[in-house]
């Protein structure tokens, strides 16, 4: 049984997955193995991973599982998991580069915090965008986080497989296009969680991903995720909150006075539910929701949309 198996999906990758398949095997050491899963490519691409791996001379650690039809990614994910016999299983996809030092940084972090079911870390986007996305590290400062955003880079996360098959955890095919979101905010629930200030790898951002067909679809299934973990928490959930939280995921200002009165009433609500659980301190809940709401009420008042007096108004949303 490997130490690590890297997880890789893949459908039409030809372009890219020889270079991917590089970059986990360029990878020190002996003791992982390489799990590709193609979702019925009609490119050949599982041929150039083979090839590959067979160049690199890795491969008797190179695995491949083959949809019988085009499942999706979802299935495709989860079919992957069932195949993990492991300790850490690792994500990476088919265009994305490990970077040279990932399974060390990660596999030593893990044996150092057996606490921490889920570690991931920063990482680079490159392609048709280019920047670097650091992302909170600690426990708490995630846990806090993922209350309105993703705080892991699918492509840079080790899990604890132990964890998912004591939880009967996988990735849930009603939750399309956030499936990550989903899972880690429910794995957060059963164990710690952690990211590396590292860069773990390199994230291709192709120009259909700036304007995805899927974009808004895949924000409103996000705030449902965010929704239903408020709710699993304790904070009851009304209609009118489902369009506020929205808003205040996406970084939409309020509008008038009547939104930034729903707006203000909504995040103390959330706020009191957050801290009457006990699971995060004020500081931390307070980094993420009064910071929001000062970026959001700010905006709408370099905008002209509210005045200043009906902000003053209101009381101190940490009272």
């Amino acid at each position: 049984m490997p130490l690590v198996t890297f997880l890789m999906p893949v459908y039409e990758g030809a372009s890219s997955v020889a270079e991917s398949v590089r970059s986990v095997f360029s990878q020190p050491g002996d003791d992982y193995d390489l799990l590709l899963v193609d979702d019925g490519s009609t490119d050949h691409s599982a041929d150039l991973a083979r090839s590959t791996a067979k160049t690199m001379g890795r491969e008797e650690r190179f695995r491949v599982l083959t949809n019988p039809e085009n499942l999706g990614l979802v299935e495709t994910l989860n079919r992957g998991l069932a195949a993990c016999d492991c300790r850490y299983v690792a994500r990476i996809d088919a265009d994305d580069l490990c970077r040279p030092e990932r399974f060390a940084l990660q596999t030593a972090f893990m044996a150092a915090h057996p606490e921490v079911g889920l570690l991931g870390g920063a990482f680079v986007r490159f392609g048709a965008m280019a920047d670097i996305q650091r992302v909170p590290e600690s426990d708490e400062a995630i846990r806090a986080h993922m209350v309105l955003d993703n705080a892991f880079g699918h492509g840079t996360v080790m899990i604890r497989r132990e964890i998912l098959e004591r939880e009967d955890l996988r990735y849930d095919p009603e939750r399309r296009h956030v499936e990550d979101y989903d899972l880690w905010v429910r794995l957060a629930r059963v164990t710690h969680v952690a990211n590396l200030p590292n860069i773990l790898m390199d994230y291709r951002v192709h120009d259909a991903s700036l304007s995805s067909r899927h974009a808004e679809e895949q924000a409103v299934a996000a705030t449902l995720v965010s929704l239903r973990d408020l709710a699993a928490r304790g904070i009851a959930i009304r209609q009118m909150d489902v369009e506020v939280h929205h808003q205040v995921r996406l970084r939409v200002p309020p509008a008038d006075g009547l939104a930034l009165l729903a707006l203000h009433g909504w995040l103390r609500r959330v706020r009191t539910g957050l801290l009457s659980e006990g699971r995060l301190s004020a500081a931390a809940v307070d980094g993420v929701l009064l910071s929001r709401y000062r970026l959001l009420t700010n905006e709408a008042l370099r905008r002209g949309w509210i005045a200043p007096q009906t902000l003053e108004g209101l009381e101190d949303l940490a009272a």
